[in-house]
């Protein structure tokens, strides 16, 4: 498995939340890279870009399944991503950190047809993306996506520990999913 990571807006490749994650896999012995999208805060640069790595990745590791992880406009990114790349690539899963959808600027709908699975986890105080969007956004996956809503703000940072567990049960949906 290979994850690609997809930061927020004004964060980085190594955010804190990135960081927490990537220990995760790599206990488990998976592959995992963070795109540096500092250079633009244009969510279709950004996924633009993500599909070209993805598209690379695929055609270099044909056999390997791939997940998509984004955090805020990172979660935006990764669904244009998947959106574009429906037709010849699939995401084996999709894991949404407070993710800019139903925003204005982000070009998230019509939503993609996701086949893999889903988690979203966003905070209740969230002062940025309103939680009730990743209500509306889960509402078109329930039988593929788990939302967990958090007493929490846009970062998530305050519940931390939280994100990597649901993260490690998002890693177990998908390792069942491929058997």
């Amino acid at each position: 498995m290979h994850v690609f990571f997809s930061h927020g807006k004004e964060s980085g490749p190594n955010g804190l939340k990135i960081q927490q994650l990537r220990a995760e896999l790599e206990k488990r012995g998976i592959g995992a890279e963070s795109l540096d999208y500092t250079d633009t805060f244009d969510p279709a640069v950004r996924a633009a870009r993500l599909i070209g790595r993805v598209r690379d990745f695929a055609a270099e590791h044909p056999d390997t399944p791939w997940l998509l992880v984004g955090s805020s406009m990172g979660g935006a990114v990764s669904l244009l991503a998947a959106r574009e790349l429906a037709e010849e690539l699939r995401p084996s899963g999709i894991f949404l950190m407070a993710p800019a959808v139903f925003m204005p600027g982000y070009e998230t709908e019509p939503l993609p047809d996701l086949r893999c699975p889903v988690s979203l986890i966003h905070g209740w105080q969230d002062e940025i993306i309103p939680p009730e969007n990743a209500i509306r956004f889960a509402h078109h996956f329930q039988e593929r996506l788990r939302l967990m809503l958090l007493p929490a703000g846009h970062t998530l940072n305050e519940v931390l520990p939280d994100v990597n567990r649901f993260f490690e049960i998002f890693l177990e949906d998908v390792s069942r999913s491929l058997r």
